[in-house]
């Protein structure tokens, strides 16, 4: 399937340069590729811009791990935007994770108990890895009610409750860190292929 969008007023009252994008998404039996194609369609006015390839797995948190990471400079965005080195060998989500991990591989392992997917990337020198567990989840405004969460039931002394278990992770691959420069009449391509186990 594939997508275009072109300049329209509204988009015009926010940047007013010449430009198409263009969204492909391939399925296979195990795999989905999705591509965006960046054209600036002046001859002689450069733009800059960011992408993000928001990427969510419906996952158990608490056995989310994510690599390889090792080394890589972060910024912390649930820290204050500090920058960190990830010294971990697999990240994991069990707490409220908000990090943009800059020059990455392009090579992301995501296992979690019972799946897993392995996600390669081109064009792409940041990727997010995000779980915004309760708090943050609820405040999103077109997820479904509960989404970042799967109800248990539990027993607590004589009496069966339900509570929510996070089951929301996202790898993002995108230029979240940067901006990409297009030239005029130049064009940038992003994309990403995640592979089921």
């Amino acid at each position: 399937m594939t997508t275009g969008l072109t300049p329209t007023p509204e988009t015009d009252a926010l940047a007013k340069f010449p430009w198409s994008l263009t969204y492909t998404i391939t399925l296979a039996g195990h795999q989905i590729t999705t591509d965006l194609l960046v054209k600036n369609t002046s001859t002689d006015t450069p733009f800059a811009f960011q992408a993000l390839l928001h990427t969510y797995f419906a996952a158990p948190a608490s056995s989310v791990a994510i690599g390889p990471l090792t080394g890589l400079t972060y910024i912390d965005k649930v820290g204050g935007g500090v920058e960190r080195k990830e010294t971990r060998e697999l990240v994991d989500v069990r707490t409220y994770t908000d990090a943009v991990y800059k020059d990455a591989s392009g090579h992301y392992s995501v296992r979690w108990s019972g799946g897993g997917a392995d996600i390669k990337t081109i064009g792409f020198k940041d990727v997010v890895v995000w779980n915004p567990n309760k708090d943050a989840g609820s405040k999103i405004g077109d997820m479904n009610e509960g989404g970042w969460c799967v109800l248990d039931r539990f027993r607590v002394s004589t009496r069966l409750t339900w509570r929510c278990r996070d089951n929301f992770v996202c790898v993002e691959p995108g230029t979240a860190s940067y901006f990409v420069t297009l030239d005029g009449s130049s064009e940038w391509r992003g994309q990403q292929v995640i592979t089921a186990l």
